[in-house]
């Protein structure tokens, strides 16, 4: 039997992504204000009427290039998850997701969040998108770790929002130091183990290690350990801050 000859590419399609890709690349190295038509054409080897051929307005460019973006980083992060494993250790799961942060999908997310600041209609495109983005991660998530998710909806929606926030400050905040990325490590392992002290409270066991489950005394040493990673943290903001 004759195998089925291989479907070419489409040409037109090639040149839709090609474009797509050259408009998240200007986003991540040359900044929102930048991505303009003329230089997205320029990064992707084509016309500018080409471009316009395909994305009529700079608004349909971005809507288009945001919502690859989403996807993408969506896609690529629930791929290579792991629930059996990270429903055994919480860190694990941490570290898979801070190191997804640092894709150019989500750095590309992240300039025009910031550039959204002051354009109001970005924010707009960014609301829109980003909330059937918010509801598809969540159904996945609740599928993919529903130890949690059954065990209890509300926590687990929490418990999500809450790694979100500090994962993200994290990833903003800089430390000032040539010991950043210990410095890094250490607050990935407080929020695992945070984590585990929040759901171990709701009867759920997420460590495969019975010796990790928190006691009264390892809590308050972790209580204290946060306290002062946050009273270094604001004595760095303060001093990076200046005086007024």
């Amino acid at each position: 039997m004759r195998e089925a000859a291989p479907v070419a590419p489409n040409p037109k399609q090639t040149r839709r992504e090609d474009i797509l890709a050259a408009a998240i690349k200007s986003v991540v190295r040359d900044g929102y204000n930048r991505t303009t038509m003329s230089h997205v054409a320029r990064l992707a080897g084509v016309t500018r009427p080409l471009v316009q051929y395909y994305f009529p307005t700079r608004e349909l460019l971005l809507r288009a290039a945001i919502r690859r973006i989403l996807d993408d980083w969506r896609e690529r992060y629930f791929s290579l998850s792991n629930p059996e494993e990270e429903s055994k250790d919480i860190l694990s799961g941490i570290i898979r997701l801070w190191n997804h942060m640092h894709l150019p999908e989500y750095q590309a997310y992240y300039e025009l969040d910031i550039s959204s600041r002051t354009d109001p209609e970005l924010r707009r495109i960014i609301d829109e998108l980003s909330a059937d983005d918010a509801h598809m991660r969540y159904d996945e998530a609740a599928i993919k770790f529903s130890t949690f998710s059954v065990a209890d909806k509300a926590a687990f929606t929490e418990a999500r929002a809450f790694t979100t926030i500090f994962l993200e400050g994290l990833l903003r905040h800089r430390f000032g130091s040539p010991a950043e990325d210990s410095t890094q490590e250490r607050q990935l392992a407080l929020l695992s183990s945070l984590l585990r002290d929040y759901w171990s409270e709701r009867g759920v066991q997420a460590s495969s290690d019975p010796v990790s489950m928190p006691s009264a005394e390892p809590k308050l040493n972790r209580l204290r350990q946060a306290a002062e990673e946050l009273i270094e943290c604001l004595n760095e903001l303060s001093k990076s801050a200046g005086p007024h």
